[in-house]
């Protein structure tokens, strides 16, 4: 990352990777793709308010939380899987920010979480757009692939394009250059 942290956002990621009750090598996924959609916020928006940033920053952070997160095999609707993890994740951003006594920034944060797998405000589709662009991080495909097969990779791909906004469609289209994608085609044709 370019952009020099806010020392709020770098006591976030701390708390997440304190709070976590697994190891930094387990997490180191999901540590990127936050970092990424982070990354994504500052294309998109050049200068975003804090509770933006949080909310890129907490958007999944069930994930850090094995015994709290929302687990897709329990839910036979990925939609509702998908409400479960935006709920984990705004309950556990609510008491990461009050820990850190950013009480302010608890309800706009939670709000956004809760909206961004599927939009439907201002805020909670820029992040809904941010999460869709990192997805698309040749790594992160790549990481994906390997815990999940072709099949729902392909799945994934379709699900975190077609949500995305028709500017930031053509954002990424741009970003996407030819080698990523012959790469990526590779990696999904094994």
């Amino acid at each position: 990352m370019e952009k020099k942290l806010k020392p709020i956002l770098r006591k976030v990621i701390a708390k997440l990777s304190e709070k976590s009750n697994t190891s930094l090598k387990d997490t180191k996924h999901e540590l990127n793709h936050i970092i990424l959609v982070l990354d994504w916020l500052y294309i998109i928006k050049p200068k975003p308010s804090l509770d933006l940033e949080l909310a890129c920053l907490l958007h999944d952070c069930d994930r850090f939380f094995p015994s709290r997160r929302a687990l897709k095999k329990n839910f036979k609707d990925y939609n509702d899987y998908k409400k479960e993890h935006s709920k984990k994740s705004a309950k556990i951003a609510g008491e990461i920010l009050k820990s850190l006594k950013q009480i302010k920034q608890i309800k706009s944060v939670q709000d956004i979480i809760l909206n961004h797998e599927f939009g439907g405000n201002v805020k909670s589709n820029i992040v809904r757009d941010c999460d869709s662009l990192a997805f698309f991080n040749l790594e992160h495909l790549y990481f994906y692939f390997k815990k999940n097969g072709r099949q729902k990779t392909l799945a994934k791909i379709n699900f975190m394009y077609s949500r995305m906004s028709p500017k930031n469609k053509k954002i990424l289209n741009k970003n996407l250059d030819l080698k990523n994608y012959l790469e990526l085609i590779s990696i999904l044709k094994k």
